[in-house]
């Protein structure tokens, strides 16, 4: 992974509200980010994973993952 950012957006852009009482532990996905080499991961500070879509803007990451048949 590169350290510069090219895509960054986070809970903190969007308008959230939790109407289900079963969501007691907060957001599952905080940010997503895109570093130079074109892959987009999702996090929640403690936990990640990688994306082809930003959860949040829809932005579409440039290298997508090839998903097995």
């Amino acid at each position: 992974m590169g350290s510069r950012r090219l895509h960054d957006c986070s809970v903190h852009d969007v308008e959230v509200e939790f109407e289900d009482y079963r969501i007691l532990y907060g957001c599952a996905v905080t940010e997503c980010i895109e570093y130079e080499g074109g892959k987009l991961y999702v996090s929640n500070g403690e936990c990640g994973n990688r994306v082809n879509y930003c959860p949040f803007c829809g932005y579409k990451a440039k290298v997508q993952m090839k998903f097995k048949k």
